[in-house]
């Protein structure tokens, strides 16, 4: 697709491009990822930048943010990948549970393919217990 020079001013006029990433600084999509309408269109600001400066994302791909920062749009920081890549990807990304628990070694527990917080996991079977032990006692 050509975009016209009012466009990609408009567009370039919402970057703020530092020495790492290039930070999208207008609105943003509840996921956080950049959004920059066009003709009435929103559209993700990533892919915006991405199909301008390197051409056509293919259509079985994603861009997966290499920078961990979804408001980047730095093309240097953005790769072509299959969803199911970009998906291990942001899972093996993950280094702590919202506990703030670290997710390696002896705190790690996986389970059909998925990882878990063992302290939160043991925290949950304490609470259900404890929950089942007071149900037992008011009948």
């Amino acid at each position: 697709m050509t975009y016209s020079a009012e466009d990609t001013e408009r567009f370039w006029a919402k970057v703020d491009q530092t020495l790492m990433c290039w930070e999208w600084t207008a609105a943003t999509f509840t996921n956080g990822y950049g959004m920059f309408t066009l003709r009435g269109h929103p559209l993700k600001a990533h892919r915006f930048a991405y199909e301008l400066l390197v051409g056509r994302i293919p259509e079985s791909l994603q861009l997966d943010h290499t920078c961990f920062n979804r408001r980047c749009v730095n093309p240097d920081h953005l790769e072509p990948v299959t969803a199911r890549e970009n998906s291990r990807r942001a899972k093996a990304r993950i280094t702590h549970c919202p506990r703030n628990h670290p997710l390696v070694g002896q705190n790690l527990y996986l389970h059909n393919g998925k990882r878990d917080c063992l302290t939160c996991r043991r925290e949950r079977s304490r609470i259900w217990m404890r929950a089942m032990r007071a149900t037992r006692k008011e009948t």
